[in-house]
């Protein structure tokens, strides 16, 4: 806390989470007394934390590239292939909750490289895998 007369600065360094919450400041004189309350929220950039640089799947098989971010607020999880968003085909691509990416019945033309974006309102982070088929 940085005090001089007529102000007072609390500066929060490499913040964790126990520092998060309600904080008041309060400023009293003979004659009044006023508080102002502030909620300090700690927020992070998205950050992939886990994601295989290499995977080798056989035709056919059920292939999961999973993809684990961090973030706060929690990351949104995007993948591409050969550059290109990969769309979710029903019995075939699937896109699971926790955003692995979910190949039901792996092809020769799925070989190649994979890239897992984790995107939040502060950040975003990608990361390449490349699947050999």
């Amino acid at each position: 806390i940085l005090t001089e007369p007529g102000r007072s600065v609390l500066t929060l360094v490499e913040s964790t989470d126990s520092e998060a919450g309600s904080y008041t400041c309060q400023v009293s004189t003979p004659l009044d007394q006023v508080a102002v309350e502030w909620e300090v929220e700690l927020v992070a950039p998205a950050t992939i934390v886990h994601l295989e640089s290499d995977k080798m799947a056989l035709v056919g098989s059920v292939t999961i590239l999973s993809c684990e971010a961090v973030g706060t607020p929690i990351p949104e999880i995007e993948w591409f292939y050969n550059d290109q968003a990969v769309e979710q085909v029903p019995g075939d691509v699937l896109v699971a909750e926790d955003g692995s990416l979910r190949l039901l019945q792996v092809r020769l033309d799925q070989s190649g490289p994979y890239t897992c974006q984790a995107t939040n309102q502060f950040g975003s982070d990608s990361k390449i895998l490349n699947l050999g088929v």
